[in-house]
């Protein structure tokens, strides 16, 4: 099986280049998404925006964050919102690389400075690898612990200092159900979505009584570019990701949820703690 490799990411681009990005006037609450420019985390991005949330829009590549903003905003129109003219000034795009920890201590920084505040931080980015165990590389490995295991601890770290200083937020982990059941197939993404269960369940027990709240969503296949190239056959029971990112907005707003739940691909699902 192929390798997906992600790309290089610097420059903010939610303003022109040598100007001061305008301060939205923040009216309810404000989500920071990593990967929100595809898949599962535009989906997200257009259910809470539907809702009425500011969204910080983490992505790789300009083209894909200018897209997203537009969607998000055609969505919007669809479904009554206010007036693009208006709610644009409510979405940030940020380009940025979750492998990168600086590039994830600039998007916390950005979206805080931007909008006075984060409400919730949801850690999207992820990459999938169905490599054989004879053929994996320490570069498979390298790829797909930095995007999907160090990235969520990057942002989750940045954004902790943001949130003890506001009292209150929400950090949302996107894991997998391959990190709650083994695959013989996916040796190195099983690992990379294990050590994203067990680290979000020493941070919830770590942030107890800080006003934080920390959670785990692991989702199974979807319907998205994320799993392309999985055969066929396995993907005639993948989940539209709308339906997972209805089912994810329900969980961010039942702050009495179970800190980790799993969603099956036929709709079932468990909750954990």
């Amino acid at each position: 099986m192929t390798h997906q490799k992600e790309g290089q990411a610097e420059e903010h681009v939610g303003q022109k280049k040598g100007t001061t990005p305008r301060k939205a006037t923040v009216v309810g609450k404000i989500a920071a998404i990593t990967g929100a420019t595809k898949g599962l985390g535009l989906a997200l991005a257009k259910a809470l925006a539907a809702e009425g949330w500011g969204l910080s829009v983490g992505g790789r590549n300009e083209q894909d964050l200018n897209d997203a903003r537009k969607h998000i905003l055609e969505s919007g129109k669809e479904n009554g919102r206010k007036e693009k003219e208006e709610k644009n000034h409510n979405i940030l795009t940020v380009m940025m690389n979750v492998k990168k920890q600086a590039d994830c201590n600039r998007f916390i920084k950005e979206t805080a400075s931007h909008f006075g505040k984060i409400d919730l931080l949801v850690n999207n980015a992820g990459i999938w690898d169905m490599t054989d165990v004879e053929n994996i590389t320490g570069q498979h490995l390298k790829d797909l612990f930095q995007t999907n295991t160090f990235g969520p601890m990057y942002c989750a770290s940045a954004a902790i200092r943001v949130m003890k200083k506001q009292g209150c937020g929400h950090i949302l982990n996107i894991g997998s159900t391959a990190g709650v059941k083994s695959k013989p197939d996916l040796l190195a993404y099983c690992g990379s979505k294990f050590a994203i269960t067990g680290m979000t369940g020493s941070l919830f027990e770590k942030l107890q009584g800080t006003g934080i709240r920390i959670s785990l969503f692991s989702p199974g296949g979807m319907k998205t570019q994320l799993f392309r190239k999985t055969p066929s056959m396995m993907k005639n029971d993948f989940m539209d990701p709308a339906f997972a990112a209805q089912k994810i907005l329900e969980h961010i707003n039942n702050p009495n949820d179970s800190w980790h739940v799993i969603l099956y691909r036929d709709g079932r699902i468990e909750r954990m703690g």
